[in-house]
């Protein structure tokens, strides 16, 4: 629950996987039917790095945590 409220994000409209899907057509030489699912999840994914990396920068910035070196 606590994750939910500090990476937020919204999940990828129909216009926006057209959009992708319309912009992308000739590198993906298939139906948009076939591959409607997937665009949409990878969409999703994209979105929610983003809203991770946002909060790691904001945190960092604020001094908020520190990445240490590994052993």
């Amino acid at each position: 629950k606590a994750g939910d409220e500090i990476f937020k994000f919204t999940l990828p409209s129909e216009a926006q996987v057209n959009s992708f899907y319309q912009n992308n057509a000739g590198k993906i030489n298939k139906p948009f039917f076939e591959v409607r699912d997937f665009i949409h999840q990878q969409l999703k994914l994209q979105q929610i790095n983003q809203a991770k990396q946002k909060v790691l920068s904001q945190l960092i910035a604020q001094g908020d945590l520190a990445i240490l070196p590994g052993n």
